[in-house]
């Protein structure tokens, strides 16, 4: 067996098989070592599994607005076994996708856990025997895994991480979710579409950390409507579990405390990087204040022959990110001149409704010292969003004063994740309002509304009142 690699990629998520793809594609002799399922975390056991089932709770949680439309259900019912088993195949085509792409691409790939000898060597722990491997260059990228808050263990029964939700076979009755931030509040309303009582309790004072606070008010529209109970300046104080019930202590603003039941306490709190037993410390890479692994702008670490890409790096731990990464480091090490600077990385939370940004905020674009503004146009004008039963949200560009050029945009509302993606190519390409307003978007769709944004912004509202 020759075990000699141009390149070994650590870890075949969105950014490790992404890296290995382009790699074999550009000729390298590569190889991707993955200790559990092609696709990593986000295709297993996060981004795609939970959209699916996101969709199955949203189309049963719909049924009963279909009345306003004209359309009668009777008898409905949502089989959640059902649903979590057509989820299941979704995951196993999509990584068996994965695997004939890595295959055409001339990638081997080897089952097993990777602790780097050297910067060049790795030992790989598979099922049945160990194997090294030797590689001019290794791509890290491990991704993350759930923290975990004190106190609350995660115990695969009442302490669930994301992982255990995921693969709940019934709706528990109630759901107390820890963590207050885009994952927390996608499964939360996932739960609470398919029958659960959720309560969310979040530290911090206001739900989704990082977002506008005018794109939660929306949100948090969007929740009262399910029934959601949102705590803020909330944390969980003790557990104590009672027969099949776990009871937790929560202690809100002023010290006040309360008791909440529920059958599941699912813990979203945040991901720490995973870079536990990798052997590290027999290379040259560094790690920052926060852990996380430094890198130049073609994500080479400290060490030349090592780069890492996705969430063990500073940056939003996206799976897009991770992709884009692993494109460019790819492209590195095959010569080729390559850097990772993107002018904005879109984000995207699935909550209802949806809550999509790119770039800056006016706040941050004022701290970076730009004279900046912003122009809102609401979902209510639009045809489409009426016809739609769709009108809670809005459109903002985020511009500069003096030219009009886009510094950022966020999208609240129906199929905001698939709107921001024109607001993301205005971001990168240093598109100005002039630029969007003079672009004729179709009728009668979404899409004005980024439009109608642009005209605002420049003075010349059409479908509102001119101020």
């Amino acid at each position: 067996m020759n075990d000699e690699y141009d390149v070994a990629v650590i870890g075949a998520g969105p950014g490790g098989y992404v890296a290995a793809i382009r790699a074999g594609q550009l000729g390298l002799r590569t190889v991707v070592i993955e200790q559990e399922n092609l696709g990593g975390e986000c295709l297993n056991h996060g981004c795609i599994p939970s959209k699916a089932l996101i969709h199955a709770a949203e189309s049963y949680a719909g049924l009963a607005e279909l009345k306003t439309f004209g359309v009668t259900v009777e008898g409905a019912a949502l089989d959640w076994a059902a649903a979590v088993a057509w989820k299941d195949r979704i995951v196993k085509r999509l990584t068996g996708g994965v695997a004939t792409l890595l295959k055409a691409a001339g990638v081997e790939v080897v089952v097993g856990r990777a602790r780097f000898v050297d910067s060049h060597t790795l030992a790989v722990t598979g099922p049945e025997s160990e194997r090294a491997i030797h590689a001019r260059h290794v791509i890290l990228a491990v991704g993350s895994q759930p923290f975990e808050v004190p106190g609350l263990p995660f115990d695969g029964r009442f302490v669930i991480s994301s992982r255990e939700a995921l693969k709940l076979t019934a709706v528990p009755p109630r759901m107390i979710v820890v963590g207050g931030g885009y994952i927390g509040l996608e499964m939360g309303t996932v739960f609470a579409m398919a029958g659960a009582v959720v309560t969310v309790v979040e530290l911090l004072d206001g739900l989704l950390p990082g977002h506008s606070r005018d794109a939660v008010k929306v949100l948090d529209r969007g929740l009262r409507r399910l029934k959601v109970k949102a705590l803020v300046n909330t944390k969980a104080a003790g557990l104590e579990i009672v027969g099949d019930v776990a009871r937790l202590t929560v202690e809100g603003p002023g010290g006040a405390r309360q008791t909440l039941d529920a059958e599941k306490i699912l813990v979203t709190v945040g991901r720490k990087p995973r870079l536990a037993d990798l052997g590290l410390e027999n290379t040259g890479v560094r790690r920052n204040e926060r852990w996380l692994i430094e890198v130049d702008a073609a994500r080479r670490t400290a060490d030349p022959a090592i780069f890492a890409i996705g969430d063990i790096t500073p940056g939003p731990a996206l799976a897009h990110k991770a992709s884009a990464e692993g494109l460019v480091a790819a492209a590195a090490i095959a010569g080729q001149p390559a850097a990772f600077q993107p002018k904005g990385v879109p984000s995207v939370a699935f909550t209802l409704p949806e809550v999509a940004s790119v770039g800056v905020t006016k706040e941050r674009a004022a701290a970076e010292g730009i004279d900046a503004d912003d122009a809102s146009f609401p979902y209510l004008p639009l045809g489409r969003a009426l016809t739609m039963g769709a009108s809670d949200g809005y459109f903002k560009w985020t511009f500069a004063k003096s030219t009009g050029a886009i510094l950022g945009c966020e999208i609240v509302g129906r199929e905001a994740s698939n709107l921001i993606g024109e607001a993301a190519l205005a971001v990168e390409k240093g598109l100005t309002l002039s630029d969007i307003a003079a672009t004729i978007h179709p009728h009668p769709t979404l899409g004005e509304g980024l439009h109608e944004a642009a005209e605002l912004g420049l003075g010349w509202p059409v479908h509102l009142p001119k101020k």
